[in-house]
């Protein structure tokens, strides 16, 4: 192998489900089951937390800004989670102009 990651040093699924946004998002939020959105949620809480986060230095390796989404990201993913928010706005640009 090229590398070897330590899972203890890699943001799962399951370490943001466990997290405590995951589980205030699986009780406040149960049909949200998607884990890009848990992950998101997660990444923005430790982002939140700075010097405090143990992922302090990835996510300060994050980009401040997202440009876009996944090339496969399905126009309709999670649209009524994404309203008014900048995801779900581009969402909607980009349908619009696949659509001319």
């Amino acid at each position: 192998p090229m590398m070897i990651v330590r899972k203890d040093m890699m943001i799962t699924s399951a370490v943001a489900r466990n997290s405590p946004i995951g589980g205030l998002i699986a009780k406040r939020c149960p049909n949200v089951t998607n884990d890009h959105y848990i992950m998101a949620a997660f990444l923005c809480q430790e982002r939140l937390k700075e010097d405090k986060s143990y992922w302090k230095k990835y996510i300060e390796a994050l980009p401040k800004k997202m440009f876009s989404l996944p090339y496969r990201y399905p126009p309709d993913a999670g649209a009524e989670v994404l309203k008014n928010t900048y995801a779900g706005f581009f969402i909607g640009t980009r349908t619009l102009n696949a659509i001319r």
